[in-house]
């Protein structure tokens, strides 16, 4: 029985062992780094972060701008970018133990929630712990939209949880992230300082 016949033009190794797989995947990541460049470049952020993990959400590169320059009213501190990760643990939670499922549309793939879970089912303490824990956040940012307006809510749950592009923001946007993100981590700080 006769095979295919060997193509000449492949890159192999000393043993003869065809590379081009290898080839293909380092040239697919070198194009998917110069789109994550232009990607920053267009949110303010310099090429230079395409390999950086923060640079693959919107709160992250939030953060790179503010580490960048801390005067740049579209950045956020570490603090607040900490705030962001923790609101987004607490939202998640909060969905998962009240049965919702979150959808989440991102340009690779669609995220629904999975299906039942293996573990134990949390008990009285777990959940008040997360309904006291999101009450707390919620209750926060509807304190900004009272004074402000519903965009801080929209804005924020739109970058924390969704991933919104930045170019999706308005300029007014970015300072009410901020004053959202602070006073949902003043919140959370008060509520640790009780504990």
């Amino acid at each position: 029985m006769r095979g295919r016949k060997r193509n000449l033009n492949m890159a192999r190794d000393a043993q003869g062992v065809s590379r081009e797989h290898e080839r293909r995947q380092r040239l697919d990541y070198e194009a998917r780094l110069a789109r994550r460049a232009l990607d920053l470049i267009g949110d303010g952020v310099g090429a230079a972060h395409a390999e950086d993990k923060l640079a693959g959400s919107s709160l992250g590169r939030l953060l790179l701008r503010g580490q960048a320059d801390r005067r740049d009213p579209g950045g956020i501190s570490q603090r607040q970018y900490n705030t962001g990760q923790r609101w987004s643990h607490i939202v998640y939670r909060h969905a998962a133990l009240m049965g919702y499922r979150l959808q989440l549309r991102t340009p690779s793939f669609d995220m629904v929630g999975g299906g039942e879970s293996c573990a134990a089912p949390p008990d009285d303490a777990q959940i008040a712990e997360v309904r006291n824990d999101f009450r707390l956040c919620y209750d926060a940012v509807m304190e900004v939209c009272r004074l402000h307006t519903l965009r801080a809510r929209e804005a924020t749950y739109g970058v924390c949880i969704l991933n919104w592009p930045l170019s999706q923001l308005r300029r007014k946007d970015f300072g009410l992230i901020r004053l959202t993100l602070n006073a949902i981590g003043k919140a959370l700080g008060k509520e640790e300082r009780g504990r």
